[in-house]
């Protein structure tokens, strides 16, 4: 008992030391008991999730969760230059196919061709035209130094032939940072792309190098994160953080979507997002937070927080057209770019078809008759001047193309409009307002995107 726990203090001791939720993104509670090496230790680290594993994954350089992907904050005119997308599975995760030194598999061999024939050649030192050439091939066949030697044929010995081929040297195996252990059979159950991968040169035999491992090399993902999804793909889940972070949420949705592994991954995503949920509720300005919560929510089929997220970029963007960051979620993307733009148009059309009622001729004042031409005009002005002030203009065709306006913008400005106070001849106030059109406007308030509408009924059920 007592060995135990001073065991137990010492990886305590030698754990890097807590952070708030807000600093870190993995549980400061985890201890990856499968790394063997000291926190401030700047050699190679080795992850030996499966023992005796045939596969090394390399790893060169741990990066931020939050530097997967890249948004400006705060976003207030769109994207810009600074963005930078998610890396593609190509990108990120590369199999390393061992090769000789002149580029070929490696398939050095020795071949003889009648072998039995070098004694016969090595005996005759009857023939002078052949001793020099004999001798020198028994010192070759002897060290094995030249690629071949043919022998002179004469009229006693058949014309014969001895091939030899040097063995080609493998290139080396790529070394990083970090290292995991796995195993080939784990992979391919897990991931068919994995399977794919470590099928497309005609066997594991022809992937392996040097020291029989099968080489992998990452780039651009986090240390803990991969290592956490190498867990749960080799089923050594006894060591698992209790809770993640968003934006390692994000990254793992975004490597097991490309790996085809989400059904391996939802049980504990369903935990991890289940508590961020709780704690983080989504930024109501659209930005890296929202497109991490709308990624994450569609890989996982979080129907609730999908919707929130959805709604948001929805109603708050201010660009036409919303970038997926390269993470799995183009399709939600698309969809919501086209809904945010035919709402955008609708909204404009309610603006402009309360300008032309005042603007009729024919306009009729519902409270006061004798006073249709004063209302008339009143109201036309009052809305004209107020479309120009939200940065629309007169016409109403490019007023649907503006892309700095959001239409949470456009509700809350509509909700302010006042009319100006004036009085009829009998010294009356008169009652005319545009209740009408902010009524109208609250259903644009409320516009989403279901998850349902996303992914299909078949396959969120």
């Amino acid at each position: 008992m007592n060995t135990w726990f001073t065991r137990f203090a010492v990886v305590r001791e030698m754990a890097p030391p807590s952070t708030p939720d807000s600093a870190t993104d993995i549980s400061a509670d985890w201890v990856d008991m499968g790394a063997t090496e000291d926190p401030d230790d700047t050699s190679n680290r080795l992850h030996n999730i499966a023992p005796g594993g045939d596969v090394i994954i390399v790893l060169n350089q741990s990066i931020m969760c939050e530097d997967f992907v890249s948004w400006p904050e705060p976003h207030k005119d769109g994207p810009s230059e600074s963005i930078r997308d998610a890396p593609k599975l190509d990108e990120w995760l590369k199999l390393v196919i061992p090769e000789t030194d002149e580029g070929c598999p490696a398939t050095g061999s020795i071949e003889e061709e009648h072998a039995g024939t070098a004694q016969a050649v090595g005996g005759n030192e009857k023939n002078d035209n052949t001793t020099g050439s004999t001798n020198e091939m028994e010192a070759n066949i002897n060290s094995i130094a030249e690629m071949s030697l043919v022998a002179q044929p004469t009229e006693t010995i058949p014309t014969t032939a001895v091939t030899i081929v040097a063995p080609k040297t493998l290139s080396a195996a790529p070394q990083g940072r970090y290292q995991y252990q796995v195993s080939s059979a784990d992979l391919m159950a897990a991931s068919p792309v994995f399977k794919t991968m470590l099928s497309s040169c005609g066997g594991l035999d022809k992937l392996r190098h040097l020291d029989g491992k099968i080489y992998f090399v990452a780039r651009c993902v986090n240390e803990k994160v991969l290592c956490i999804l190498l867990k749960i793909l080799s089923h050594r889940t006894g060591g698992l953080p209790p809770k993640v972070g968003l934006s390692s949420v994000a990254m793992i949705a975004v490597l097991a979507s490309h790996l085809e592994c989400v059904h391996a991954v939802q049980f504990y995503a369903d935990r991890w997002c289940g508590k961020q949920e709780q704690k983080f509720p989504v930024a109501q300005e659209v930005g890296q937070i929202v497109m991490m919560w709308l990624c994450a929510s569609l890989v996982f089929r979080r129907e609730d927080r999908f919707g929130e997220a959805a709604q948001v970029l929805l109603r708050n963007s201010k660009v036409g057209s919303l970038p997926s960051l390269g993470l799995p979620i183009e399709h939600a993307i698309n969809m919501i770019n086209y809904k945010r733009e035919e709402t955008f148009k609708e909204a404009v059309g309610c603006l402009f078809q309360s300008r032309d009622k005042y603007a009729d001729l024919e306009y009729v004042c519902e409270a006061n008759k004798a006073y249709s031409e004063i209302c008339a005009s009143v109201m036309e002005g009052c809305i004209a001047r107020q479309i120009r002030k939200m940065g629309l203009f007169d016409d109403r065709a490019s007023s649907e193309k503006v892309t700095n306006r959001s239409i949470q913008d456009m509700c809350v400005r509509v909700a302010d409009f006042q009319v100006p106070k004036w009085k009829t001849y009998d010294k009356r106030t008169h009652k005319c307002d545009f209740k009408e059109l902010k009524e109208s406007f609250l259903k644009f308030h409320h516009v989403k995107v279901e998850l349902k509408q996303v992914v299909g009924e078949e396959s969120f059920e």
